[in-house]
């Protein structure tokens, strides 16, 4: 008792709201990266998806590690220190992650390579629809599995996102 370690398991509820403020800072991400971000940074952001282009079926583990990737580098590709400190002091992009994959690699993969291709042409306002497209399919999927749960009486600050998922 009283030892050892607790890891908190975000709640369906929670998992919503992360997403909330993970579309405001990948839309930020999204608009330095297409001003600033150097063409070989972009590449590499590329070649993160080039391994799934074309394959069916997706290995979702393989894809899941190369999503994390993806969106750590988009982060880490925006000059925005403020934001930066935000996400690292909160963990956002981290806590969405816990759940694992929220859609299929196949949904996504597409999304991903179309913000590449708008950050590779260098257009900002293309650029950061997208970033706000990507993550607001899932943020309103999560939503709406919480407000279905909500309707059943279920606590949703209590129900794990990932279990809630998998359910739905």
């Amino acid at each position: 008792p009283n030892r050892g370690f607790c890891i908190h398991v975000p709640s369906l509820r929670e998992m919503a709201e992360l997403f909330a403020l993970r579309e405001s800072l990948e839309i930020t991400a999204a608009c330095y990266a297409a001003e600033f971000g150097s063409k070989e940074s972009i590449d590499e952001l590329e070649s993160i998806f080039a391994p799934f282009v074309g394959v069916s079926p997706i290995d979702k583990e393989a894809y899941y590690e190369c999503d994390k990737r993806f969106h750590r580098k988009l982060f880490d590709l925006c000059d925005n220190q403020l934001m930066r400190q935000i996400n690292e002091s909160m963990r956002i992009l981290d806590r969405t992650f816990f759940a694992g994959l929220l859609r299929t690699p196949e949904e996504t993969l597409n999304e991903h390579l179309a913000l590449i291709q708008a950050l590779r042409e260098r257009n900002v306002s293309r650029a950061q629809e997208l970033a706000r497209l990507h993550t607001d399919v899932t943020r309103k999927k999560l939503q709406a599995a919480n407000q279905s749960l909500c309707e059943l009486g279920v606590d949703t600050s209590s129900i794990s996102a990932y279990s809630a998922m998998e359910r739905l």
